[in-house]
């Protein structure tokens, strides 16, 4: 049964947890001490006890703790120490017992960025959520009898949803040649020129993500073969490219349409002292192409000044799933070339491009009916 105890300062509160005498913190009233150790001992009777010394630690102590619990690539854990800035600015001093629903619900709704002024919702629902996730670890290690950003019942309150994806922008075969030709004349030298056209060529007939084609180095590209391989990607992460498996952890090999494997043996061909080792896709300065800086000061002047914008280097990847399945393309010859888990993905992702096919095959199947049918009467 729980009962307090004198101490310098005030009381505290005595309570018994499978035999074994605790203590609570001091307070100044008794009964206050005597509360809380009733509130521990009928929480110990209902197994779902947890030490309080446990719960001291700070969400700033307990971030580094949680994330050696996971095992990610060095990308991943890029992103959960950029998020965790935006989790520090309010959270980092809070000790995990003084958590509440209520703070969580003001954080997420005023949510700032590490440098100061408003986020969007997609950022806000990944900081959230990743907030959440460290908690929930935290109840696993036995630190919270339960997460306090949740309800009785383990429901969250409402996050912002994400913001919608835009919708895909596919250009035409037309489309591309014009866009490769301008971006050609927009850069500064020849040379620069023939890589930017054949780097387009390649993204639009082929699909590489454009964190894919900055991880290409010349080795991947096999000359004789018309192949290219994909083996890992560049993400950046708070200004600073990180290298880390492709999206979904698997290696390729994507077969060229022969022009584009002259677009880019032209390319190599303009290169002194080229080792198997060097990037690809190259800077004007000979450093790895930055997709990012690249499509800022090259691809989006060409696609204003080719009349096909607004585009981003990733409609590119969209065009290249547009023209294959244009061509005939199978489903599964798509998620090959466009590394897709599996073939269900590429549906998902483009179910309106394989709208005609469902049109096509209703009027396949009428045809087969009506020539039954006139063998019939025949």
């Amino acid at each position: 049964m729980a009962y307090t105890e004198p101490r310098t300062g005030g009381h505290i509160g005595r309570y018994r947890v499978d035999g074994d005498l605790k203590a609570t913190a001091v307070f100044k009233r008794k009964r206050d001490a005597l509360a809380e150790a009733e509130k521990q001992e009928e929480s110990a009777k209902r197994q779902d006890w947890t030490d309080p010394a446990r719960a001291k630690i700070t969400v700033g102590e307990w971030y580094p703790m949680w994330l050696d619990q996971l095992e990610v690539s060095d990308k991943t854990r890029a992103g959960y120490d950029d998020r965790q800035k935006r989790i520090a600015l309010v959270w980092d001093g809070v000790p995990l017992k003084r958590i509440a629903r209520e703070d969580f619900v003001k954080w997420v709704r005023t949510m700032q960025g590490a440098k100061g002024g408003p986020v969007g919702d997609t950022t806000r629902n990944d900081t959230a959520k990743q907030f959440v996730r460290m908690i929930d670890a935290a109840v696993a290690d036995d630190r919270l009898p339960r997460n306090p950003v949740r309800d009785r019942s383990g429901k969250l309150p409402k996050i912002p949803a994400r913001e919608r994806e835009r919708e895909h922008r596919y250009l035409d075969a037309e489309d591309v040649h014009l866009l490769a030709e301008t971006a050609r004349d927009v850069e500064p030298t020849p040379e620069r020129g023939r890589e930017t056209e054949a780097l387009i060529y390649l993204m639009a007939y082929c699909g590489p993500r454009p964190g894919e084609v900055a991880a290409f180095n010349e080795r991947d590209f096999n000359r004789k073969k018309g192949t290219i391989r994909v083996v890992k990607a560049y993400s950046t992460v708070g200004g600073k490219l990180i290298l880390g498996p492709t999206k979904t952890h698997e290696r390729r090999t994507i077969r060229l349409p022969e022009f584009v494997a002259n677009k880019l043996g032209v390319m190599l061909d303009d290169r002194n002292g080229r080792s198997p080792d060097e990037p690809l896709f190259r800077s004007p300065r000979g450093m790895r192409l930055r997709i990012v800086e690249w499509a800022r000061k090259v691809f989006k002047p060409a696609a204003a000044k080719a009349g096909v914008d607004p585009l981003v280097p990733y409609d590119l990847r969209h065009t290249a799933a547009s023209l294959a399945v244009a061509s005939g393309a199978t489903v599964l010859a798509v998620q090959k070339m466009l590394g897709h888990k599996d073939a269900a993905m590429t549906l998902n992702v483009y179910a309106d491009l394989f709208d005609g096919d469902v049109v096509d095959l209703a009027q396949r199947l009428s045809k087969v009916a009506e020539a039954e049918v006139e063998d019939d009467a025949a």
